[in-house]
């Protein structure tokens, strides 16, 4: 787990954005620097040919123009992998790549990077029924393990590892059924 210090750190800072200092999200940032740009070169490795500065330079001004303020680490953590879902939905639905993944990559890795555009419209439902579940979801998809998302966020670990199976089968069963369409026979509607 993150160390006490590091934490209270972090939670200072988090409160000191909330409270609206002018230059707290500037330092929050800075502090955090380089867990973000790990995430980001961890799940932009996974995607060939683009670099991690551009989407850590992108997180930071979605998270500079959202009016949402993370009350602790946890949080900031999953708002950051929600963001960075966003930045790369973003990305392949400007490369209009649309085609449905026939082999979705819901295994113990993070979810393949085809497979976004389809998630994104699975993850929404997913947030209503169980909003833990679709952060863990998108964690796993930033490229964190387990053990990091524990670390990072102070949940317990079965906890992480119930969501995150709860969470691929349900968007699993989802893109079978968009595969499958209303026959329930693949390529026949």
């Amino acid at each position: 787990m993150a160390g006490t210090e590091e934490s209270g750190n972090t939670q200072r800072l988090l409160q000191a954005w909330a409270n609206g200092e002018p230059d707290a999200f500037q330092r929050l940032y800075e502090y955090l620097y380089e867990d973000i740009r790990k995430l980001a070169r961890i799940r932009m490795n996974l995607q060939k040919g683009e670099g991690s500065t551009a989407m850590v330079h992108d997180l930071y001004l979605r998270v500079c123009a959202s009016e949402r303020r993370p009350p602790d680490r946890a949080a900031f953590f999953a708002f950051m992998a929600r963001s960075m879902f966003n930045y790369i939905h973003d990305e392949r639905r400007k490369a209009k790549d649309h085609t449905p993944p026939e082999n979705h990559a819901l295994a113990d890795g993070a979810p393949s990077p085809e497979d976004i555009l389809h998630y994104a419209q699975y993850l929404e439902q997913l947030e209503k029924l169980s909003p833990f579940q679709a952060d863990v979801f998108r964690m796993k998809y930033a490229g964190m393990t387990t053990e990091e998302i524990v670390e990072e966020t102070g949940w317990p670990k079965d906890g992480v590892n119930r969501a995150w199976l709860a969470a691929k089968s349900f968007i699993g069963a989802q893109l079978r059924r968009e595969r499958l369409g209303s026959s329930g026979r693949p390529g026949q509607k």
